[in-house]
């Protein structure tokens, strides 16, 4: 049910964990599953999971997992399309949550890796503009209705600039 909950398809993740589950209620005849306190902590190791997020496949996956009646927080270590990425995941259960889902994920890559991890290609990221490595950081919200937020940050410091239109470089 919990990975029905959050739109995952267990038939192709793969990955080894140990687990530690705690169940809390009262024990009486009409007990009900809202009733029932249910959290559990996961080390989850080598875990790959085709089309994770966003299309990219999640793979060398090293997260600890805690869940509850309530929320889903994923954090670890993992590559992303065979990008090193560090990665967060929180998951609010409830619908009248502000945010639903947030993910952030932050790395390095180069320049020519990203335009192809995104398929981003528009002149000021072309290889002729931009060269060397860059850093990342995406934060992803997303609301019940499916609406959300996408912020992402790039550090260019390591970095070639080049707008031969003005004659300006800035150097790695």
């Amino acid at each position: 049910e919990l990975a029905k909950a959050v739109d995952i398809n267990t038939d192709s993740v793969e990955g080894t964990s140990s687990t530690e589950v705690k169940l809390n209620f009262i024990v009486e005849r009409a007990l009900t599953a809202d009733q029932i306190g249910v959290s559990a902590n996961a080390k989850l190791q080598d875990v790959s999971i085709p089309n994770a997020t966003f299309g990219k496949n999640l793979t060398h996956g090293k997260l600890v997992l805690n869940v509850n009646n309530r929320a889903l927080n994923i954090l670890g270590e993992a590559r992303l399309e065979n990008v090193p990425v560090k990665l967060e995941w929180h998951e609010n259960f409830y619908d009248d949550a502000e945010i639903q889902t947030k993910y952030e994920i932050s790395g390095q890559l180069s320049a020519e890796r990203f335009r192809k991890f995104l398929s981003f290609y528009v002149k000021p990221f072309d290889p002729e503009y931009l060269s060397g490595d860059l850093r990342f950081d995406v934060t992803a919200g997303i609301k019940s209705d499916g609406q959300g937020k996408l912020h992402t940050e790039i550090d260019l410091k390591d970095a070639r600039i080049l707008i031969p239109e003005i004659g300006w470089v800035k150097p790695k």
